[in-house]
């Protein structure tokens, strides 16, 4: 029974992670959008099917750098990195709000909240990843394309 369980946490295609690259790609759809219009209004409104490449190259580009960076950070933080601020954050927190609940519900030294974090394995959500690599080759198609048309 519990070689059952392990095999379906250890499953990658389940509904949780299709949600999750949903998302993933929905952000990085919302942020090309905003990146488009922003470089759309920056450069003086010019004809946009002029420079259409241009602008689909720089939103999708910059939107799969930024999911990549979004990965990579929260890679970082299942490693540990950010750890020991939390743990001062919550403990000034809870010390000036809730002293009650520090005496009896957090842990005592960091020692122990390192134990207790351990105990609850994060999973890594490769589907942010994958999104971002695939804006940033659609970025780099989109780059190419523009630089196959000069404009002209």
């Amino acid at each position: 029974m519990d070689r059952k369980i392990e095999k379906a946490d250890r499953r990658f295609f389940t509904l949780r992670s299709y949600l999750a690259f949903l998302i993933s790609l929905g952000a990085g759809a919302a942020l090309c959008a905003i990146i488009i219009v922003i470089d759309y209004y920056s450069n003086g409104s010019p004809n946009f099917s002029k420079f259409l490449y241009h602008f689909l190259s720089d939103g999708f580009g910059i939107s799969g750098i930024f999911l990549i960076l979004a990965y990579l950070l929260h890679l970082v933080s299942l490693a540990g990195t950010f750890d020991m601020l939390t743990y001062a954050v919550k403990l000034v927190f809870l010390n000036a709000f809730r002293p009650r609940y520090r005496k009896e519900k957090f842990p005592a030294t960091y020692y122990d909240y390192k134990m207790l974090k351990r105990e609850n394995k994060q999973r890594s959500t490769l589907e942010i990843l994958f999104a971002g690599l695939i804006y940033l080759v659609l970025g780099i198609i989109f780059l190419a394309l523009y630089n196959a048309n000069p404009i002209g």
